[in-house]
């Protein structure tokens, strides 16, 4: 049984990744707030030196790093901040990784776009327009050179949760609140290929069981802009999609630019695990299936009081 160490746990990503990986799990957390278990440990990754001592005492077999500072605008307003984050703690935990001969996972993200291809393949040469995508594409680059045994997975994940707080979480909430009258912008001028959280374990396993390294694409089959995701969402959980509306991301008021193109091309993925389902429709069902029963668990235990 593989012993795991998730770092950056309280995530988005990270608590899925700790609640869904077979195995003794750790996880790491920076805020002093965050309640400490045996298995949750507090864990400043800035100091290398702090991460040599958790390794030596929990002795992984795993690392996967899943510590970011993923607010594209902030990152362009504290660009000190966002390199710290992406660059900096992700170089300090391939060096640890290195040292002690541990399986590494770097979980890195489709923000960028290339000029030559319609969508994005390993081996494209891509480009960056903000310090997010700079931190992000800069800490790959270095860790490959640090350890050439890391796995990079580039993904724009998904997962449909009553208590989370992606834009998608929100979109859901408040589309199901007939109180609020608050309209949700999907942007139809930005195309990506989302994965399901419960898919990138899934690829994680069996990339670790290969041993792979590299760079690959976490992806769907096929791209789709941010509006008809969100539509295809709330058509699958059954809401209405009144509130939502299609809108350009030229219009909105954001500090970074954002590349409109950040299809991922998983060819690479599919000749390697083929017998992984991709597809997004039946990733989306999964979720749908997932969140339900999340909310009769939720509607159960208000009874019960």
């Amino acid at each position: 049984m593989k012993k795991i160490l998730v770092i950056g746990s309280t995530g988005n990503l990270g608590s899925y990744f700790i609640n869904s990986f077979c195995g003794d799990v750790y996880g790491t957390y920076f805020n002093s707030l965050q309640p400490r278990t045996s298995h949750m440990i507090y864990l400043d990754a800035l100091d290398i030196d702090t991460i040599i001592s958790l390794v030596e005492k929990i002795r992984p077999d795993l690392i996967i790093n899943c510590s970011g500072f993923v607010n594209v605008d902030q990152c362009e307003t504290f660009p000190e901040k966002a390199w710290l984050i992406n660059y900096t703690i992700a170089t300090n935990i391939a060096y640890v990784a290195k040292i002690y001969t541990i399986e590494l996972v770097h979980m890195s993200t489709d923000h960028f776009f290339s000029n030559s291809d319609s969508d994005i393949s390993e081996d494209s040469e891509v480009i960056c327009i903000n310090q997010y995508g700079f931190s992000k594409l800069s800490a790959e680059k270095s860790l490959l050179e640090i350890y050439s045994k890391t796995i990079i997975i580039r993904m724009n994940f998904f997962s449909i949760r009553t208590y989370g707080n992606t834009f998608l979480d929100f979109a859901v909430q408040k589309s199901q609140n007939e109180k609020n009258d608050e309209t949700i912008t999907g942007f139809v001028d930005v195309l990506f290929t989302p994965i399901s959280a419960k898919r990138i374990v899934e690829v994680i396993n069996k990339l670790v069981i290969i041993g792979f390294s590299g760079v690959i694409n976490v992806s769907s089959n096929d791209p789709i802009s941010k509006f008809d995701f969100l539509i295809l969402v709330l058509n699958s959980l059954g809401i209405s999609t009144k509130k939502v509306c299609g809108g350009s991301i030229n219009d909105a008021l954001l500090k970074a630019r954002r590349p409109k193109n950040m299809t991922l091309n998983n060819k690479r993925l599919r000749s390697l695990l083929t017998e992984v389902n991709l597809d997004l429709y039946d990733m989306i069902l999964e979720e749908v299936a997932v969140y339900k029963s999340m909310q009769s668990e939720v509607t159960n235990e208000k009874f019960r009081r």
